[in-house]
């Protein structure tokens, strides 16, 4: 099991030249969980939301507040949240679509 960092989109409190506030992704909260690399035959034969996913975390932890619009960081390289599932809408476990970035 690994630990991975949600990082949320927000105010960075730093000012740019023109003096506005600057954006940036923060870190918000880490969660556990299992992280896979999506082979060609597994991300074609997904949907199309998921079609440009390179990775996917699968969690216990249900109550994740995590988006599409979030980023997670693991051993220093950031991925996109593509799309994140609750097959069934059990709360057994999330799995967490992610697209390697940077």
């Amino acid at each position: 099991m690994s630990t991975f960092t949600i990082l949320k989109y927000d105010k960075t409190g730093r000012r740019n030249s023109l003096g506005q506030i600057i954006h940036d992704f923060q870190e918000s909260s880490t969660f556990d969980g299992w992280i896979d690399f999506l082979g060609g035959e597994e991300s074609i034969s997904q949907n199309a939301i998921t079609a440009d996913s390179t990775h996917i975390i699968i969690t216990f932890e249900t109550r994740l507040e995590i988006s599409i619009s979030d980023r997670v960081r693991f051993k220093d390289r950031d991925y996109e949240v593509t799309y994140v599932d609750n097959p069934m809408e059990l709360d057994d476990h999330l799995e967490i679509f992610l697209k390697a970035v940077g």
